[in-house]
């Protein structure tokens, strides 16, 4: 099911979607998130599936352009590595981690990473 209202600016979302949206403070959302896309080949053997047909089913999301350095970093898969993935751009990143797969990511587990990103006390190295 999804919502349809003016004050969603035309956003499909699910009522999960819809209810983390509305959480989410506008006044302090990260301008640039990176997400470490890991979790394809699990996926897949889970499903019963080769290897390489998880890595397929993330092609479309994993095209990398160049962008501002990010405010948070989003690591799928529940591993804790970061894998030599952008390593000066998120040297100030927020990171989060979550054990969700990169193929089963969706809007709903970005708005929880938004919103635990809003609730931390920031630094911003000061003391």
């Amino acid at each position: 099911m999804s919502i349809a209202s003016p004050a969603y600016s035309g956003l499909d979302l699910s009522l999960e979607e819809a209810s983390l949206f509305t959480r989410i403070d506008r006044e302090r959302l990260p301008h640039h998130i990176a997400v470490v896309m890991d979790g394809n080949g699990r996926r897949a053997s889970r499903r019963n599936m080769i290897r390489i047909e998880g890595r397929k089913a993330a092609m479309p999301a994993g095209q990398e352009t160049r962008r501002p350095d990010p405010d948070l970093m989003i690591r799928t898969s529940g591993e804790l590595r970061i894998s030599n993935f952008l390593l000066r751009q998120i040297a100030s990143s927020e990171t989060l981690v979550t054990s969700t797969l990169w193929p089963d990511f969706r809007k709903a587990d970005q708005y929880k990473a938004v919103l635990e990103s809003q609730c931390r006390k920031k630094g911003f190295g000061g003391i």
